[in-house]
């Protein structure tokens, strides 16, 4: 019975020695995966609330679970309304981030609360005119085609978890669909669709003369080695060649930039030159 005892007495200190010692990895080794993890669930959360105006339990659920990591499982959230803020961590205090939101601005991941430096509100855009088409106001006209509404409204071609699909037909709204607790109205994180909007921009802007695609020398970081030859041309085709890991290993590039630095454009500024690693070698 003694001998039972002490087995059993064995094997418990074992198991709670390994968890102790998982943890303390995770906690150190993994410190930077765990931060990365509560800042895109503060960042997301902040966004949805104090943006989009959605309720916290429908986030969790539908955005964050959804994103498929069981990390987001041990993630507790706080959202204070007072403040506009959100604050996340696993189990409420292991690797805390906060993220903040500012009237006419958005929301934005805070690394460190004593630096951080908030900005002025924005005034509110003024409200498009209900009376005028779109994209001027927000008066559609919608087609009535048949199979344009049968394509729309098809749950296979829309997909899980559709939240909206507009179909524009030269300049104007001809359909649209929205999936549950979305309207036109609903702000929509851009994601990826952020490309389009910057190419439109650089678009309006070479078109201005402000910009050119042959235009090189952009930065003077850039000016003592061979990305003083990257033009604008090269960057709106992402060819520019500067080093940027999108899928190898448990970090890559775009989750440190969204998530993990202060200055975002700064850290996509100063990636390496695949020439001169090349050079080197």
């Amino acid at each position: 019975m003694h001998w039972t005892l002490r087995l059993i007495s064995f094997v418990i200190g074992i198991l709670a020695l390994a968890i102790l010692g998982l943890s303390g990895w995770i906690l150190v080794a993994r410190q930077d995966t765990l931060q990365l993890a509560s800042a895109a669930a503060a960042k997301i959360v902040c966004s949805n609330v104090f943006v989009a105006k959605r309720d916290v339990d429908t986030i969790w659920r539908t955005d964050l679970l959804t994103l498929g990591h069981p990390i987001f499982r041990l993630m507790k959230i706080d959202v204070s309304a007072v403040d506009h803020s959100v604050d996340a961590g696993i189990f409420g205090f292991f690797a805390e981030r906060h993220a903040q939101y500012v009237e006419g601005r958005g929301c934005t991941n805070v690394l460190n609360d004593q630096s951080w430096e908030r900005p002025a509100a924005q005034p509110s855009s003024p409200n498009a005119d209900a009376d005028m088409l779109w994209p001027a106001g927000e008066k559609v006209q919608l087609s009535d085609n048949p199979r344009l509404l049968a394509a729309l409204n098809d749950p296979v071609l829309q997909g899980p978890g559709m939240r909206a699909v507009v179909v524009v037909h030269d300049g104007r709204i001809v359909a649209e669909a929205y999936g549950q607790g979305f309207a036109a109205s609903t702000p929509l994180l851009g994601w990826s669709m952020t490309k389009s909007v910057t190419a439109a921009l650089v678009g309006m802007a070479i078109k201005d003369g402000k910009l050119s695609l042959d235009q090189k020398h952009l930065f003077p970081q850039w000016a003592a080695d061979a990305r003083s030859d990257i033009s604008i041309a090269d960057l709106m085709a992402m060819s520019g060649g500067l080093q940027w890991n999108e899928d190898q290993g448990r970090l890559t590039d775009p989750g440190r930039m969204e998530y993990l630095v202060s200055d975002a454009a700064a850290f996509a500024r100063d990636r390496a030159n695949f020439v001169l690693i090349a050079q080197r070698s």
